[in-house]
């Protein structure tokens, strides 16, 4: 697993490397399917109406795992998650990743199920970022690095005035 802290907006994306199929979908009997169906029948979590539950695919538990991997380590100060990606290189050259509300949602649902002692992103210590706060950082990034030329990309960019404005 890699970690790659952008300093600027104090985000970290993670990417996990896997030698796995990611696609390949794993039943857990029963035709349970979804990441919860060793403790859970789908049924029960298809009839939710907020459910963001992900199939358990091998990609979606490697996901999984990096969150894991993640909530055990002790950072030294809270951290900000912009985004998780499996990876697959070696054999099927395959990349999956699933939304920050997908993955906080089925990281809070096994929990349930079978809960970690200490759970980071609960206690607020892992923040995993919307796609709307994510947009907005990266947004200002361009524009703060924009702002350092002269030219007129700079003014045009610089110049930008949102919808709602």
């Amino acid at each position: 697993m890699i970690l790659f802290h952008n300093t600027e907006l104090d985000v970290v994306e993670v990417v996990k490397i896997s030698n796995r199929d990611l696609k390949y979908i794993n039943n857990w009997g029963d035709n349970r399917i979804n990441l919860i169906g060793a403790h859970d029948i789908d049924l029960a979590e298809n009839s939710r109406s907020d459910s963001f539950m992900l199939k358990a695919a091998n990609g979606n538990i490697e996901l999984m795992e990096a969150m894991l991997v993640l909530n055990s380590i002790g950072f030294s100060k809270p951290i900000q998650i912009g985004r998780i990606d499996v990876i697959s290189p070696f054999s099927t050259a395959q990349g999956l990743s699933a939304s920050n509300k997908e993955l906080l949602y089925c990281w809070n649902r096994l929990n349930h199920f079978k809960g970690v002692e200490k759970n980071n992103f609960k206690e607020g210590h892992i923040k995993m970022l919307t796609k709307a706060e994510a947009c907005y950082m990266e947004f200002a990034e361009i524009i703060n690095r924009v702002g350092d030329r002269n030219d007129d990309l700079a003014s045009r960019i610089t110049s930008f005035k949102s919808a709602v404005n």
